[in-house]
């Protein structure tokens, strides 16, 4: 096939394009899957994470059935299983600046603490999350992101957070669940992308 090359004035990136091969080279995100919850559901589990990217991003916002309840995530290992034990370590610091926690030993990656689910009382953020490949020589997989919300009496709550699991617990992770410590997550939408390396 010829090559045509076309001036940078000779084209109007305001028309629409249909591409139908593959772009490559490119460096950004690749979404891939997204999960919106119309019905309360218990958890939202991605179990498509591998080695295709190193880290892994999750924007999601949603609203408990419950009310002052704590929302958190899990990785799971390379059977599928949610890690419950005590491997998961790390820190947060709040809108105020103030140190909100700081722990190793814990059995979850907490995001958010006194959630409400009263009318405009839902949650919203970003999670980063990698490597996932469990190599023992590289760090253990890292929990990233940020996160905004409302706490049970409408009072704005946010947070900043690193976390993850702790040095000795290394292992390779196939996915990540997100849930509250009590009842339902009643609405919301969770997307999956990939960090292209």
């Amino acid at each position: 096939m010829a090559l045509t090359k076309v001036q940078a004035e000779g084209i109007n990136l305001a028309d629409t394009f249909a591409y139908t091969g593959t772009v490559t080279g490119t460096q950004g995100l690749v979404k891939l899957s997204s999960t919106a919850i119309s019905t309360a559901v218990t958890a939202v589990a991605f179990t498509n994470v591998d080695t295709t990217y190193d880290f892994y991003q999750v924007n999601f916002f949603c609203t408990p059935a419950s009310n002052n309840v704590n929302f958190f995530a899990r990785f799971k290992d390379s059977g599928g299983s949610d890690l419950t034990g005590s491997i998961y370590g790390g820190g947060a610091v709040t809108e105020g600046g103030g140190t909100d926690d700081e722990s190793n030993g814990t059995t979850s990656l907490l995001i958010a603490s006194s959630q409400g689910n009263a009318s405009g009382e839902s949650c919203s953020g970003t999670i980063i999350f990698g490597p996932v490949t469990g190599v023992t020589d590289v760090s253990p997989c890292g929990f990233f992101g940020f996160y905004t919300g409302a706490n049970e009496n409408g009072n704005h709550q946010s947070r900043i957070m690193t976390r993850g699991i702790v040095p000795g617990q290394n292992q390779v992770i196939r996915g990540i669940t997100f849930k509250f410590s009590s009842g339902n997550i009643s609405n919301g939408t969770f997307t999956l992308y990939g960090i292209v390396k």
